[in-house]
């Protein structure tokens, strides 16, 4: 839920940077109407899992909302395979090869080399995920010059 809500947060704020404030106030008053009335609902029925339910809605739905509208007012025709499936699928794989890796290689989970593992294995899964998208062709070579160009400034 997190990546949705930091997207609609930050599809607002573009929103609002191209003068499309009442847009973005109509959408929040309907998502407010809707958790309202969902929470009125199903929070009686179902209890806390009524409420995330309802956060689970709304988000998505104003999420959506927002990002079909910046699309359609910036005249961008999104490549969804590219954007979206691409990426995810180079972070599924990262993600589970680093899972491999840690349960092959012994690893002491003491409280001090605990955070030093996580760190190593979160940058591990970082290597991965630019390796797959390397792969894939989601970041060029041109792209690596770039980067690469950041660290060689003086």
């Amino acid at each position: 839920l997190i990546p949705i809500m930091y997207t609609d947060s930050a599809t607002d704020a573009m929103l609002k940077g191209l003068g499309e404030q009442v847009y973005s106030m109509k959408v929040n008053i309907i998502d407010a109407s809707i958790s309202v009335l969902l929470v009125w609902l199903l929070v009686p029925r179902l209890g806390v899992m009524g409420y995330i339910v309802t956060i689970y809605i709304t988000e998505l739905l104003n999420a959506a909302l927002s990002i079909v509208h910046l699309l359609n007012i910036s005249q961008l025709h999104p490549r969804v395979v590219s954007w979206v499936f691409k990426p995810l699928l180079c972070v599924v794989g990262a993600t589970s090869l680093t899972r491999l890796v840690y349960a092959i290689l012994p690893i002491a989970l003491t409280p001090t080399s605990k955070a030093i593992s996580t760190i190593f294995l979160l940058c591990l899964a970082l290597l991965f995920y630019a390796a797959f998208l390397f792969i894939i062709g989601a970041i060029k070579k041109q792209d690596i010059r770039w980067i690469h160009s950041f660290f060689l400034r003086e």
